[in-house]
């Protein structure tokens, strides 16, 4: 805004599969299958310095990401709208969404920290040991030393999401969003 110019971030990406849906210059519509961090107008911007003729997008749609989200699945916010709460909708879980990320579970006084914004320090031998089998397919250890965590209460409701650290041989819990 000010006319300082503030150099791009470079990150590897990877394009799965870019395919051309059709061409009515000086249009061009393409699906693109990618990793995340691609930045589709920045490839539409570097496709026209490539050929020569500029290129931006006058329009973009995410049509599926992870496992859970996928257009066809989708509807509008109208149609949300107007669907009643104990209808038959095929809700995703919050919890399922969240599923990819390491579990810590909390008793009352370590929910009442943490939803003060108060990092917590957690017991290895309780609330981690707690969900081993879940969590074992995670990549947790001292060498890791931050992963992304939710918390869940005694009752298994969400109270937070946050990074789990490693801090002089103690393990805390920091939220960075809290729920409850």
């Amino acid at each position: 805004r000010q006319g300082i110019e503030i150099p791009e971030k470079i990150r590897t990406v990877t394009f799965h599969e870019i395919e051309v849906e059709s061409v009515e210059l000086p249009f061009v519509q393409f699906r693109v299958r990618c990793s995340k961090g691609t930045y589709i107008r920045t490839l539409a911007n570097d496709l026209g310095r490539i050929l020569k003729v500029g290129a931006h997008l006058i329009a973009l749609e995410r049509l599926a990401c992870g496992k859970w989200f996928c257009s066809d699945n989708s509807i509008s916010i109208e149609k949300l709208k107007q669907i009643e709460s104990n209808s038959d909708v095929p809700w995703i879980s919050h919890l399922k969404l969240l599923d990819h990320l390491y579990t810590v579970y909390a008793d009352a006084q370590m929910v009442t920290s943490i939803t003060h914004g108060r990092r917590v320090e957690v017991s290895t031998s309780r609330e981690l040991e707690e969900n081993k089998e879940m969590n074992a397919k995670k990549d947790f250890s001292e060498e890791t030393n931050q992963v992304q965590t939710k918390v869940l209460d005694t009752d298994h409701n969400l109270v937070a999401i946050g990074i789990v650290m490693w801090e002089n041989n103690v393990c805390y819990f920091q939220p960075s969003k809290v729920f409850s």
